[in-house]
């Protein structure tokens, strides 16, 4: 189970790929470098959660610091869901916000899944970031036909 939790966790953001999207330093304030940004906050705060994960901490332990370090992905996970994105990129971001709620039901699952200490749902939770992932490649697909991406 650890390794499996290990897999996805590892494979369930893979967010760098959107971080590369923004190319040029004066546009911090478009929705590209915004984007970016969050995601890269993202992927770090994703890596923290993955540690707590496949920790050898006792469950009980890795259930209290889950829910102290899961915050932060929240809240940026509310962050990405409030970029204005215009026209240009709406189908980008609804693609994000569907990752975003993705996310949260991810982390309400596996707390639940800890503090329970329940295999099953600690593996929904697993799966849900899993598909979290997939809309952010979907979103980085859009990029690339846009020919906004790496």
């Amino acid at each position: 189970m650890l390794m499996r939790a290990k897999k996805l966790i590892t494979l369930a953001l893979p967010i760098m790929l959107l971080g590369g999207c923004a190319t040029d330093k004066a546009e911090k304030k478009d929705y590209k470098m915004q984007m970016a940004y969050q995601m890269k906050d993202i992927s770090e705060e994703s890596k923290v959660i993955n540690d707590i994960l496949t920790s050898q901490k006792p469950v009980e332990e890795k259930a209290k610091e889950f829910k102290e370090k899961s915050k932060p992905l929240l809240e940026t996970a509310e962050k990405v869901k409030k970029l204005e994105p215009g026209e240009k990129y709406k189908d980008v971001q609804s693609l994000l916000n569907e990752s975003m709620d993705l996310i949260k039901e991810s982390v309400s699952q596996t707390q639940d899944g800890l503090d329970k200490q329940d295999r099953v749902l600690l593996n929904q939770g697993l799966q849900t970031m899993s598909n979290s992932s997939k809309r952010i490649v979907e979103a980085h697909k859009k990029l690339k036909e846009m020919g906004e991406a790496n």
